[in-house]
């Protein structure tokens, strides 16, 4: 018997680390594995903290469904660039990334790729 397996690539356009950033949502129902990676400059010293974050309850189909977000992983950003985030077998069927500001780094960007692969 063969199995299929299904992987998934996007990523999220350099944005500016001057303020806050939420990607879009990504539909990781048919996925085991999910990583991000996040990359940016530091020209600016931007600081804050990055996070994945995960819904239950965000529904595709309702044109107003905003969900209920929980972080996954949440990370000062006091680390260093580049941070990759590993989730292994999650429940959550939905997944996003946020960036919240909370100083310096207007001009910075940061782009994020997120991929996942299922069997």
């Amino acid at each position: 018997m063969s199995s299929t397996r299904r992987q998934l690539q996007k990523t999220f356009a350099a944005q500016d680390m001057g303020a806050d950033w939420i990607s879009p949502i990504t539909d990781v129902r048919n996925y085991d594995d999910i990583g991000y990676l996040a990359v940016w400059t530091s020209a600016h010293s931007p600081t804050g903290t990055i996070a994945v974050q995960g819904s239950m309850d965000y529904d595709p189909q309702v044109s107003t469904s905003v969900g209920t977000w929980v972080d996954i992983i949440n990370i000062n950003l006091t680390t260093g660039s580049p941070q990759i985030f590993d989730i292994i077998g999650t429940s959550f069927p939905f997944v996003r990334f946020q960036f919240s500001h909370s100083g310096g780094g207007s001009g910075d960007n940061l782009t994020v790729t997120v991929t996942g692969k299922g069997v």
